[in-house]
């Protein structure tokens, strides 16, 4: 099993995603690598959102292991308000960071910084890196910011994969139309699918899957944001009741995960 989407914090504390200065490295890395190994997950993406992390020598110990294992794959959100964060990605591919990731809601990405946007994404490629952007759908800025627009203007500028991370939430329908416009783009399912099970929106992702292919489709987790167990239980209990073949199901958790990464090298 290939998990897409986890975060590098014990306890789901929205805040500490920003300051991760407090994180007792050698603790999470146990931690993550024993709950990975009790649910049989090979290899996890990890979500940082504070770059000033990947030059704090804790985390590249730690970093360094799991790289060299494969246990763990890191993304980056960059700082879009720093002096350059031009050079953030250039230090991060350095630290052997492997993606780049913006979430619209949580960053303020208005339509005024889409250009910074599409600029990092093209540095990220040539760079070796690939894209992910969050497509989820809601919070308090749910009319305010854009996401779905912003990763089309990604799609426009970029060949690298194009991770949209939470499928398009609600909007997955629409998450689908610019999928099949542009082959490089996968649907990631952290959060959504646990969070709309037993909601028409269920019905629309098991339609968006079998429509696009589940060879474009990633399970990821969001853990601890939803816990590790039961975000796996969700997704083979909706697989089930979908009733995915073998094939799909093998592709959704973890095969089209680890065909993106080890293509895109």
């Amino acid at each position: 099993m290939f998990d897409a989407f986890r975060h590098p914090v014990l306890r789901p504390d929205e805040a500490s995603l920003f300051d991760l200065s407090d994180v007792d490295w050698s603790a999470w890395h146990d931690q993550f690598l024993a709950e990975s190994d009790q649910y049989a997950i090979a290899s996890s993406g990890i979500c940082l959102m504070d770059p000033s992390v990947i030059t704090a020598a804790g985390f590249q110990s730690t970093a360094a292991k799991l790289q060299q294992s494969n246990r763990a794959w890191f993304t980056l959100q960059p700082d879009l308000n720093a002096a350059d964060p031009h050079q953030q990605l250039r230090e991060a591919k350095d630290a052997g960071i492997r993606g780049i990731t913006f979430h619209s809601y949580l960053q303020h990405i208005s339509d005024d910084r889409f250009p910074l946007v599409v600029e990092l994404s093209q540095l990220a490629e040539e760079l070796g890196m690939f894209v992910g952007l969050c497509t989820a759908y809601g919070s308090r800025q749910i009319y305010r910011y854009d996401n779905l627009r912003l990763t089309v203007e990604v799609l426009n500028a970029v060949k690298c994969p194009v991770v949209m991370y939470h499928a398009g939430g609600a909007k997955v329908l629409d998450a689908m139309l610019i999928a099949e416009m542009w082959d490089n783009a996968y649907l990631e399912t952290s959060f959504s699918l646990s969070y709309w099970l037993g909601s028409s929106i269920e019905n629309d992702l098991a339609f968006v899957i079998r429509k696009l292919g589940s060879e474009r489709i990633l399970f990821g987790s969001d853990a601890p944001f939803i816990p590790l167990d039961q975000s796996i239980q969700d997704h083979q209990q909706f697989l089930r009741r979908h009733q995915f073949n073998q094939t799909d199901s093998d592709n959704i958790m973890g095969r089209s995960c680890r065909r993106l990464l080890s293509e895109h090298q």
